[in-house]
């Protein structure tokens, strides 16, 4: 029996293991599984007519969009194409330049539009917009007609990994304003009146700046699309301060995100809406504790799929908030989110044991010794796992792990990694599961084996 005497149905399934059927790869030549399975889906893609249609699905329903000129006429001509544009589902959306361009000197890094003239006589436009490192006008363009895909149901949204206070002068590759102008510029084509995304329910937002922008959250368009969404998934980039880490604790951005705006333009409006079945929350810092994020009062009646990733689990609140789901969680996934049992800090704390800002540098007082304060969590993870075991009655899929955490931190390939896939994961008990947190500002943790 030939390849093409089998039915349909049994192509369909190899097409769709196309992994499982390619023999091994150069590693130099393909760095990731990803770009092997997609060199194999071309090249199956061209071997006949009839199992060209089939291939098409798998090989164009993830189209990825860069501010590239080559990229956006590909994607154009998918959106042109009669056969091509309804196989479209998700879209990968990456925010800003892959390149280097702007990084030096007083040339301003990615920006949507310039408002300066010229750079001089005898420019071309495009040289200027090569200058300024502007957007190319067809990708501004593809974007606001985003919503002519007609099933387009998932949009992962890619901002650069480096993000600085928006009273830093640290000139990031994309600025504050960029963002929100993008963002903005996004949203405002999804809800187009003439061709709006009415079918897209997943949204996939990596380095999303713990700084939300009032004016975009309350806005219309904001709010149409939270109305609008099964899946949430979002990856919280902070400023780090490596060269001083005590100084993170100055950073007001982070406090004022995760204690308010992550709850009160986020979460808040999805628990009231009542749709969300999928909510994956990461943090490139520790995230729960310090910065505090409080969850208690939330509830997502239809959620079957939650993911924590860089959560610190330090109160009894924060396991019973988990098992409230209960009657709906079928999976839950905990990335690096280590249960604290004890916590030192020469900063003071409130009744139930959290950290209390300071509003002066927490220095000590000559020829005195700072007071250290103290908390103590008594759960450990085997309390957690008998009460997942007993009040998760439908849960079906359970993984903990830590992984290389902060090995990656500060690449490209960062949040790839991080923000992996829920069916990779496996349950793990390795000795990370338990830090002592002492300092303040930059956490410093000290693996701790509690018996």
């Amino acid at each position: 029996m030939q390849l093409l005497d089998l039915p349909d149905e049994l192509l369909d399934i190899c097409c769709s293991r196309i992994d499982e059927l390619i023999e091994p790869f150069d590693e130099d030549a393909y760095p990731t599984a990803d770009q092997i399975n997609l060199e194999a889906l071309r090249n199956l893609r061209l071997t006949c007519k009839r199992i060209s249609p089939l291939v098409n699905k798998y090989l164009f329903s993830r189209l990825v969009l860069r501010p590239s000129i080559s990229n956006v006429l590909k994607a154009r001509a998918i959106l042109d194409d009669s056969h091509l544009n309804p196989i479209v589902n998700t879209i990968y959306l990456q925010a800003s330049l892959n390149d280097d361009r702007g990084v030096m000197g007083d040339r301003p890094r990615t920006i949507w539009d310039r408002q300066d003239g010229d750079v001089g006589p005898g420019v071309t436009d495009e040289e200027v917009a090569e200058w300024y490192c502007e957007l190319p006008a067809t990708f501004k363009q593809m974007i606001g007609d985003i919503g002519k895909f007609r099933n387009l149901r998932r949009i992962e949204l890619v901002f650069d990994y480096n993000v600085e206070g928006r009273d830093r002068d640290a000139r990031p590759k994309e600025s504050f304003k960029y963002r929100n102008v993008f963002f903005r510029q996004l949203l405002s084509a999804l809800n187009s009146p003439e061709h709006p995304a009415s079918r897209l329910n997943s949204l996939s937002i990596h380095h999303l700046q713990d700084w939300v922008n009032p004016d975009i959250a309350n806005s219309n368009d904001f709010k149409a699309l939270l109305e609008r969404l099964d899946v949430l998934e979002l990856f919280i980039a902070s400023e780090q301060c490596d060269a001083c880490p005590e100084c993170e604790i100055w950073i007001p951005e982070r406090y004022d995100f995760y204690s308010e705006q992550l709850r009160r333009y986020w979460l808040q409006p999805l628990a009231e809406i009542g749709r969300l079945t999928h909510l994956k929350l990461y943090g490139s810092i520790p995230w729960g504790y310090l910065p505090k994020c409080d969850l208690r009062g939330l509830h997502f009646p239809k959620l079957k799929s939650l993911i924590l990733g860089n959560m610190n689990f330090t109160h009894e609140w924060q396991l019973e908030w988990i098992l409230s789901h209960g009657s709906t969680l079928e999976a839950l996934a905990l990335h690096h989110c280590p249960i604290i049992p004890h916590i030192e800090t020469t900063l003071s704390v409130d009744a139930e044991g959290y950290t209390i800002l300071p509003t002066r540098y927490p220095g000590t007082s000559r020829g005195r010794r700072p007071v250290a304060s103290r908390s103590k969590y008594d759960s450990r993870w085997h309390d957690y796992f008998n009460s997942f075991r007993t009040k998760l009655p439908h849960l079906r899929h359970f993984a903990l792990t830590h992984g290389q955490w902060l090995q990656a931190h500060g690449g490209p390939g960062y949040a790839a990694s991080a923000f992996a896939a829920l069916e990779t994961w496996q349950a793990e008990i390795r000795v990370s599961r338990y830090c002592k947190m002492t300092g303040y500002g930059k956490h410093s943790y000290e693996h701790e084996v509690t018996r």
